[in-house]
């Protein structure tokens, strides 16, 4: 990972059929190196959504990825992968992403990225 430039931080949010925060997603990423490290943080029914909980959650997988340079923590709750799959042509196969190219960013991510 390059140390020219500081990494960047993007968070967005995936939204329930009561227009609750669901999902929240933390994007870092380094465009020197063009890696990219997705963390996502998942409510459960049984919580109550708060976006500060979600960011907290969220950014800490995506500092995971950064520390392992790997993938991990299987995205296994249903109803997170069906906001994806609504709102994107991909779905995240881990709560924890690594990755050396920014072609796996989703749309929503290019935005926020203004690439």
């Amino acid at each position: 990972m390059s140390k020219s430039e500081e990494l960047k931080e993007y968070y967005y949010y995936l939204r329930d059929e009561q227009n609750r925060p669901a999902v929240t997603v933390c994007l870092i990423v380094d465009n020197d190196s063009n890696e990219y490290f997705r963390g996502i943080a998942v409510t459960s029914d049984k919580d109550m959504p708060s976006k500060k909980e979600g960011r907290r959650i969220a950014r800490g997988r995506s500092l995971r990825a950064i520390g392992m340079h790997k993938s991990t923590m299987k995205m296994d709750y249903q109803k997170a992968l069906d906001l994806f799959s609504d709102n994107f042509n991909t779905v995240p196969e881990y709560k924890s992403v690594y990755s050396d190219d920014l072609s796996g960013l989703n749309a929503m991510e290019r935005k926020l990225m203004k690439v």
